[in-house]
């Protein structure tokens, strides 16, 4: 039995949304993108596998959250896993722990990641409220962004206009698990500056019931559960300011800051050991220069200061993080049909001297650590890429050098990139991509190996080196008035995989030996029956395998556990005069439990979105997610994947 509840919320359109209703289907279905090559380029000539979703993509959809879009993008999956953390899963690929630290998150060109181990923001703590679209790209794309891009790179873009304009507009929801929220938008434009406020904040109590607990043994027991107290309250934020200066001394200049706020977690009153709670903050000051020095050439760049800070109750720690980086990078266009980008950067980034503790809530700390001392993480790089494009087909080559250096770690290398589009007819094309990737040594991996040497155990690898990963995909694309559709193939391959591993009775960072080897297809299809009417269907199959490793590892050529092999899509979008409503199918199946003993049963999920119009500035909608309510976890032994959740919800437009 399940619940339908309405969701009441008074909306209205903005500038951007307005412009994109009165967009023709043929431009719908061929918004420009940035992440392939970091120019504008319509999907059909870009040379990577990309999703892209619009302001009215995400309104209609009522997903406000990297997480949820990834649950329904080809390619990309998420998962709950312990302490309310989340994860991305991209082809068959999963991390370890909840680092999530393999998927660069960019906001127009700053990067976002956490500094201690590159964590991703995929929930609350990064609103895509105030959004103009977001650029899905699958596989490494080193070449052009560095350490961070190893599995993919998703692409904000905020709104922006070209005339003179005021916007300003908030959210306020509640709903089911107490959740509560705000979310609000602001963007001003005049002859001497651009500026934009966007923010947003988000609660939510427990949401249902564990399965497992850890006993006095330390592993997890399925017979039993835990209860809706065993889930802390959810507390994420964002803020995200900034102004261009458009004359004056600091033409061409934007001043900036970022903030992102996640804590999450679990506990169990009974028991010390399931006492999960987990604070990640990042914050970044920037300023940014983008100038056209003539037609045929201009230069981007940043300068920007991080802190970070990441705390937890388990091991009772709390660690401050701080570091710069600096980007230069110049475009010139050749001639109409070639164009070059060469670019430059630097990140430094180190732990602060004030540190706090490392016990366990039961006092032991047999699974301690310590991060304390050594010298900054650096990495420096130089890259460039050159633009080969015509209306019958395009090439795309590029590489990139990157040196990692620290006191526990040393990386030197190359990420090459071949890619090339064959237009084959007005309407269809077909491309191949040859593209590379490295994941550094991060801090969390150097510092703790630096803690257990200080604590007196050896480590099994004294210096770590980059992560790589190689990918090779071919694809058919199909573009008309009235849809799109894409077809690849891909197969990928992992080296010198950084994972944390025991040894000499502690935890420590190593470089896996052997491959991992992915591979798998992917279809997507996007259709628009009228500008009324949109469908969407997308499937994915991925099989990712480990190596076969030595004796005093757990790797023995077994599929990642958790990560689903195939995974199904639907969606429906009706916009009448007065009335919207989406409708959206998911589905994950075969897939190895964490254990690798079975393959998981999978499970389908079912989300509703509504919306009534009563004039042009206010609506009512009506939502809930997980309307069967499904009780759908991956691994099954933790968190669910998304409980059944109402919303009430007040958007109001000053």
């Amino acid at each position: 039995m399940f619940i339908l509840i309405a969701l009441f919320t008074i909306s209205f359109n903005s500038f951007a949304a307005n412009e994109l209703l009165n967009m023709s289907l043929e431009e719908l279905l061929n918004v420009k993108v940035q992440v392939s090559t970091k120019e504008p380029i319509s999907l059909k000539n870009a040379p990577n596998s990309i999703t892209v979703y619009t302001e009215t993509d995400i309104n209609n959809l009522g997903y406000y959250t990297l997480k949820e879009l990834a649950s329904i993008t080809t390619g990309f999956s998420s998962a709950n896993i312990f302490a309310g953390q989340s994860n991305l899963i991209v082809r068959g690929q999963k991390v370890e722990g909840f680092d999530n630290n393999k998927v660069l998150v960019l906001k127009d060109n700053i990067p976002l990641n956490h500094l201690r181990n590159g964590r991703a923001p995929i929930d609350n703590d990064l609103s895509l409220i105030g959004v103009e679209r977001v650029e899905f790209l699958r596989g490494p794309a080193s070449s052009l962004y560095g350490s961070g891009a190893f599995l993919g790179v998703i692409n904000i873009i905020t709104k922006k206009s070209t005339i003179n304009t005021n916007e300003t507009f908030a959210q306020v929801y509640l709903g089911s698990h107490n959740t509560q929220g705000f979310r609000a938008y602001a963007f001003n434009q005049s002859e001497s500056t651009r500026s934009q406020f966007r923010f947003a904040g988000h609660q939510r109590n427990q949401t249902g019931t564990l399965i497992g607990y850890k006993t006095d043994s330390k592993d997890y027991d399925n017979s039993k559960s835990r209860s809706n107290s065993g889930f802390d309250t959810i507390d994420d934020y964002h803020l995200d300011i900034s102004t261009q200066f458009k004359n004056g001394f600091l033409k061409n200049f934007e001043l900036g800051f970022i903030k992102t706020k996640n804590q999450h977690g679990t506990f169990e009153t009974d028991s010390d050991f399931n006492r999960y709670s987990y604070l990640f903050d990042f914050s970044t000051y920037y300023l940014k220069f983008d100038k056209a020095l003539n037609k045929n050439k201009s230069f981007h760049g940043y300068l920007r200061y991080n802190t970070a800070t990441e705390e937890g109750l388990r091991y009772k720690y709390s660690f401050l993080f701080s570091g710069y980086d600096l980007l230069g990078e110049y475009h010139h266009t050749l001639d109409p049909k070639n164009k070059l980008i060469w670019g430059v950067s630097l990140d430094s980034r180190r732990l602060e001297n004030y540190a706090n503790g490392t016990t366990q809530q039961d006092g032991t700390g047999s699974n301690a650590f310590i991060e304390k001392g050594s010298n900054p993480l650096n990495t420096y790089s130089a890259y460039m890429q050159f633009f080969h494009g015509d209306k019958d087909y395009s090439i795309t080559l590029g590489t990139r050098f990157d040196k990692v250096q620290s006191d526990f770690a040393e990386a030197n290398k190359f990420s090459p990139r071949l890619a090339a589009v064959k237009n084959i007819s007005d309407q269809w094309a077909t491309y191949f991509n040859i593209s590379t990737a490295l994941r550094g040594p991060d801090l969390k991996s150097t510092l703790i190996n630096a803690g257990v040497l200080e604590e007196g155990n050896s480590l099994k690898q004294d210096v770590l080196d980059a992560e790589t990963a190689t990918s090779y995909e071919i694809g058919i694309k199909q573009f008309s008035k009235q849809s799109q559709s894409k077809l690849s193939l891909f197969y990928s391959v992992i080296e010198n995989a950084i994972n944390r591993r025991e040894f000499d009775s502690k935890d420590s960072y190593r470089n896996d030996k052997g491959e991992t080897i992915s591979y798998g297809l992917e279809f997507e299809n996007k259709f628009i029956y009228s500008k009324n009417k949109q469908f969407f269907a997308n499937l994915s199959y991925a099989k990712s395998q480990l190596p076969d490793e030595d004796s005093d590892s757990n790797l023995n050529g077994q599929e990642i556990g958790g990560a689903p092999t195939v995974s199904l899509n639907l969606g429906l979008t009706v916009t009448e005069e007065k009335f919207m409503y989406s409708i959206l199918g998911k589905h994950i199946n075969q897939f190895r439990t964490d254990d690798n003993s079975d393959y998981h049963p999978g499970f389908t999920l079912v989300d509703l979105n509504s919306k009534y119009t009563y004039s042009r500035d206010v609506s009512f909608q009506f939502k809930i997610e997980n309307i069967f309510n499904i009780d759908a976890r991956v691994p099954d032994k933790q968190e669910q994947v998304s409980p059944q959740t109402i919303l009430f919800q007040l958007n109001y437009k000053f």
